[in-house]
């Protein structure tokens, strides 16, 4: 990718870029004016956006493909498309069979019926790939999700749901499709999207390792839930930052906003502040100490362990 220290402008418009000493050597006697003020900063070309959540896709791209087109990856490798359905059922029982836990949730991404002949998606064909493992795919739109009845009854998404937005079949039962608001039935209870904690192991600086520990030492401290809860936040947060990857931190920011929106939004508390012995201190402190070790692995199971604690506390779900 093209990179440039400087950059060249004049009532507007853009001159030139490229090194500084380069832009300065083709400016003499001009005496041009230094603007450090985004000498920190990575500055992009303007473009028109027609609302294609790129940071998002990009931070998504790590899973399993299953749009009707090929798409390019964050990592620039290019993922086939799958153009109809059988594509898209033969590609999830690949990535089915390269899971070794077979309790771990698979997660597919991009399917669009109107791309794929107006084929359909439905917990019954789900159940094609699987009906043990828990099966999720997200629509290319972000505002649709099926699932598969494994996954239906670890959600405990029966016939007597009355949330808007959960699809029935002519019978009347949940036929595996989750609209809108309805996702949270699944996302950031059981479908985790939102970070990835063994990037931090790889990549955390040592000031990011700081404000973990800050955050959870303040967390630990807090007298009131509010106080804990922003804690709370700064914790993950930083966990996102440290993996330095713009995109992922991006994509936390945005479903953090809604996971605190949905679900603490609807906590009643029997307490003014967290106990000593609340769970997710000795969660946090596992999680920081693994991304401290650079330990990849064990700071993915850590967090993972820890979303699950918390979805059990919240919601009385494994």
């Amino acid at each position: 990718m093209p990179f440039a220290e400087a950059v060249a402008v004049l009532e507007g418009r853009v001159l030139h870029s490229g090194s500084f000493a380069d832009v300065s050597a083709d400016l003499a006697g001009r005496n041009p004016i230094v603007d450090d003020s985004f000498v920190d900063k990575v500055i992009v070309p303007g473009f028109v956006e027609a609302h294609c959540h790129m940071l998002e896709e990009g931070s998504l791209s790590a899973f399993p493909w299953v749009g009707a087109y090929a798409r390019r990856a964050a990592d620039g490798t290019t993922k086939p498309g799958c153009p109809t359905l059988a594509a898209a059922l033969d590609l999830m029982r690949g990535a089915d069979a390269a899971l070794a836990d077979p309790n771990e949730i698979l997660v597919c991404l991009g399917w669009d019926p109107n791309m794929a002949g107006g084929e359909q998606i439905t917990a019954d064909v789900l159940d094609r790939v699987s009906t043990t493992r828990p099966i999720f795919v997200l629509h290319s739109n972000g505002h649709l999700g099926v699932c598969n009845s494994a996954l239906m009854a670890l959600a405990n998404i029966t016939r007597e749901r009355s949330e808007e937005g959960v699809m029935r079949g002519s019978d009347g039962e949940p036929n595996g499709e989750l609209r809108e608001l309805a996702l949270t039935l699944v996302l950031g209870k059981h479908v985790h999207l939102e970070l990835d904690p063994a990037e931090a192991a790889v990549n955390a600086s040592g000031e990011a390792l700081q404000r973990m520990q800050r955050a959870i030492d303040r967390a630990k401290a807090a007298t009131t839930w509010n106080e804990y809860e922003t804690q709370d936040d700064l914790f993950h947060r930083a966990v996102a930052e440290a993996s330095d990857n713009l995109l992922l931190l991006t994509l936390f920011d945005q479903l953090n906003d809604v996971r605190r929106a949905v679900a603490w939004g609807s906590v009643t508390r029997e307490t003014v502040q967290p106990s000593a012995n609340h769970s997710s201190f000795a969660e946090h402190d596992e999680i920081a100490a693994a991304i401290a070790n650079r330990d990849a692995g064990a700071a993915y199971e850590a967090m993972r362990r820890h979303l699950g604690s918390v979805a059990k506390r919240l919601f009385g779900e494994v």
